[in-house]
């Protein structure tokens, strides 16, 4: 499972169409329902029954359910991958039947690093570096620490996210050199709603920005 764009908290069939069209390569779909950004299966399903098959990775972003309900939301919303937010344990990571993708928050670099460490060692298909933002779980906009970021050692795929934007995305990229970057607030015009311009030009800047890496 390989992407380099992700646009996170999509809740709208519109957005996910207008994401699709400005060219990302993966959509997440929050199913915390506290956030502002959240969907029900029903939601979701109504989004991923409507796009074409293959022209999108949807992933599913979850915070502490439970596997067994995790499980039957990857199956009646067509999940392609599952990301955990909260405080789920390594051993979930083969119970869910898809690539997991495990959000880290970036604290000090040695505790980062084991934590890292403990998820590529039992399988998986990336981890995404966040900010460390309290009792909230993503989407708040807080960017991290890109140079301690940059010093990380990662053994599996690396998503870089909090507080990117159209405006910062192509420097964060040559700072932190990530596999993938991910937004959420920064391609949004108010909480929740996505904006296409912007979604565009966080799609064009990372791409030119991934580009000057190889």
């Amino acid at each position: 499972m390989h992407f380099k764009t992700k646009i996170c908290g999509v809740n709208a069939l519109a957005d996910a169409r207008s994401a699709i069209e400005s060219g990302v390569d993966a959509i997440g779909l929050n199913f915390y329902a506290p956030s502002r950004r959240s969907v029900t299966r029903e939601q979701a399903a109504e989004i991923t029954g409507n796009i074409d098959p293959g022209s999108v990775l949807f992933i599913g972003v979850f915070v502490n359910m439970p596997v067994a309900e995790v499980v039957e939301t990857v199956a009646q919303v067509g999940l392609d991958a599952v990301q955990f937010h909260g405080d789920e344990t390594v051993d979930m990571v083969d119970s869910v039947g898809r690539p997991v993708i495990r959000a880290i928050r970036v604290g000090d670099p040695e505790s980062t690093e084991r934590e890292i460490r403990q998820w590529a060692d039992h399988g998986v298909a990336g981890v995404l570096l966040d900010a460390d933002a309290g009792h909230d779980y993503g989407g708040t906009g807080k960017t991290i620490d890109w140079e301690k970021a940059s010093r990380l050692t990662c053994q599996v795929p690396l998503i870089l996210a909090g507080g990117l934007t159209p405006t910062n995305v192509a420097r964060a990229i040559a700072e932190v050199t990530p596999d993938t970057v991910d937004v959420a607030s920064g391609v949004e015009g108010e909480t929740g709603r996505k904006e296409t311009d912007l979604m565009r030009e966080f799609i064009l800047n990372a791409r030119r920005a991934f580009d000057r890496l190889t």
